[in-house]
């Protein structure tokens, strides 16, 4: 019983040692001001109109993406 005691508290011990401090903490650094820029335009997208391929035999048509 006392060494299974012992057993334990030294498990615990050794895995609080072991473990990274601040877990689960995030901290985000701020750009120097130089780094900054400002953003560039989302370029817009026009949408592609819908591809129908018909013929016989077996083929594949690669993909515009």
């Amino acid at each position: 019983m006392i060494k299974r005691l012992c057993a334990a508290v030294l498990l615990t011990v050794g895995l609080v040692a072991c473990s990274p401090p601040n877990l689960g903490r995030v901290v985000p650094r701020a750009a120097a001001p130089e780094g900054l820029s400002t953003p560039s335009p989302t370029p817009t997208t026009t949408p592609q109109p819908e591809e129908k391929h018909s013929g016989k035999g077996s083929a594949s048509v690669a993909s515009a993406s």
